[in-house]
């Protein structure tokens, strides 16, 4: 019994170090990426995005009207005392008065993207205009995407030019005017929180704005990010708060960035070593729990397990902050729900082979107890109950010797060894 417990211990002690190696080289991914999306899809009373973020929408017909748009709409954010306008694009046939007055503005962004003719990550050159002034510009990229799913926001990233960092992160670094040195020059992704926010941040039209008939309180203080309205053939980003709807703009996306990293809310993930303690803690209770509960309680409860983790999981990303591994902690639950009755039936099964083998034994001792088979009286009884059978006048039985090429007399009738 002690070796069916050392096997149970060693298969589910081999499964979980199988399923951390497999986190660790990334093939748990897409079941981890699908359990943020879950839990983000189930939280309930989701927030509107921060009051701080307002989205400018711009016809993109307007891109090349010079500082006939830009310019005015430059002059007009000044009046309205946002508390920073990110550009993102840079502004086409503008002039160096535009761009010097955002410069001495401080509270204006823009946004550089990668080269699309050029295939060695160069970065789009900068208008002649905008060169030799101390602008603060960001990259505008697509973020990282998970089997087409986006999760997380990167910070900078390597040009040829040096460390870039993310329009977010340009902004964040701006406008907090402490940068942690940990974060200076990272090129690695935070997991965005949507765990406190509607599938939309609010947007205001250009000509709206323009018009002057909203309140200056609409814009007074917030941050302003224009972006051109997608084209029909743009699909948008697919994101954990809106599938199924309405895909997200690259803009909105950066949106929820920038918020997630001015609140300082990005869930973070465990450790790797404190990943695994926590799945050879919930192996060992996995295995204890199965092994004290009945049989017919274990489906009951292996499920309420599974929703009593997903609560936690959800609880501390929610309000911790900590991402746990949810996918590997489930992974290991239906485990132990699946692989514990099996084993339990196959002891059953080496159970009762061994009760029956143990009960012909001690039958067979019961009939033929050796103590009798070994005295002469017995095999007295056997030769005459044969001979008499078979109508023989002389017989006997041998036995041969262990281990020699002899034979030695057991009992004769009428003969002897010496005889034959």
């Amino acid at each position: 019994m002690a070796k069916k417990r050392y096997l149970d211990l060693s298969i589910a002690l081999v499964f979980c170090l199988a399923i951390w190696a497999s986190h660790l080289t990334g093939w748990c991914e897409l079941p981890d990426g699908l359990c943020y999306d879950l839990l983000v899809q189930l939280t309930p009373g989701q927030k509107k995005s921060t009051d701080d973020i307002l989205l400018l929408k711009v016809d993109y017909s307007k891109y090349a009207e010079g500082d006939a748009v830009w310019l005015n709409l430059l002059n007009t954010m000044e009046e309205m005392q946002p508390k920073a306008v990110v550009f993102s694009f840079l502004p086409g046939q503008t002039s160096r008065e535009f761009y010097s007055q955002a410069d001495q503005a401080g509270n204006v962004f823009f946004a550089r993207q990668f080269d699309p003719n050029n295939s060695a990550d160069s970065l789009e050159p900068l208008p002649e205009q905008a060169q030799g002034l101390d602008l603060i510009i960001g990259l505008l990229a697509s973020p990282p995407t998970s089997y087409g799913i986006h999760r997380r926001y990167q910070y900078g990233y390597s040009t040829p030019e040096g460390y870039a960092p993310s329009l977010a992160q340009a902004v964040f670094t701006k406008l907090t005017h402490n940068t942690p040195q940990e974060q200076t020059g990272r090129t690695d992704s935070f997991l965005v929180n949507f765990f406190s926010c509607s599938p939309s941040i609010p947007r205001l039209e250009y000509e709206r704005l323009l018009s002057g008939n909203i309140p200056t309180d609409l814009v007074q203080g917030k941050i302003i990010l224009l972006e051109f309205n997608l084209p029909l053939y743009f699909h948008g980003l697919e994101t954990p708060v809106n599938m199924g709807a309405e895909n997200m703009s690259p803009v909105e996306y950066i949106g929820y960035a920038l918020e997630t990293l001015l609140e300082e809310k990005a869930p973070t993930p465990v450790h790797a070593t404190t990943e695994l303690i926590l799945l050879l803690l919930l192996t060992v209770a996995c295995l204890v729990f199965y092994r004290i509960l009945p049989p017919v309680h274990h489906l009951a409860c292996g499920l309420g397990s599974l929703v009593t983790l997903l609560l936690l999981s959800w609880g501390m990303a929610r309000f911790f902050l900590i991402w746990p591994p949810v996918a590997e902690m489930l992974i290991i639950q239906v485990f132990f729900l699946l692989f514990m009755p099996i084993m339990q039936v196959i002891q059953r099964e080496q159970q009762n082979k061994k009760l029956l083998v143990e009960h012909s034994t001690s039958l067979q001792k019961h009939f033929f107890p050796e103590s009798v088979i070994e005295t002469s009286e017995y095999w007295d009884y056997i030769i005459n109950m044969v001979s008499q059978t078979l109508h023989l006048e002389r017989s006997i039985f041998l036995e041969a010797i262990h281990g020699e090429h002899r034979v030695k007399e057991v009992v004769a009738l009428n003969c002897s060894i010496n005889d034959i």
